[in-house]
């Protein structure tokens, strides 16, 4: 984003797919401001630019489920700094063990 907008938010997101094509789907709602995610409704609310080359792969993980709760232990360890939404942090406790097996 612009220096002006550093607003020091977080967005974790997953997906089975590769990583610049969901980039680039990002970007594409962003732009046309289709509000669906939390990131693109941050951006469409506050007016900002997201760093879309800033991007870090935490986890590789071709389970469906264990990606899932992984996106969520993510988001809950950034919980003070992630826009997600409410509903991607509710589902960590009942998902935890699935991590771990």
């Amino acid at each position: 984003g612009n220096d002006e907008e550093t607003c020091g938010k977080v967005y974790v997101g997953t997906t089975k797919r590769s990583v610049s094509t969901r980039i680039n789907e990002h970007s594409t709602d962003i732009e046309k401001q289709k509000i669906t995610t939390a990131l693109s409704m941050h951006c469409f609310d506050l007016k900002h630019t997201p760093d879309l080359t800033d991007v870090k792969i935490l986890e590789i993980e071709k389970k469906e489920n264990k990606r899932y709760t992984l996106e969520s232990l993510r988001i809950q360890q950034r919980s003070n700094r992630a826009i997600n939404k409410k509903e991607q942090k509710d589902n960590i406790n009942a998902n935890y063990i699935l991590a771990l097996s």
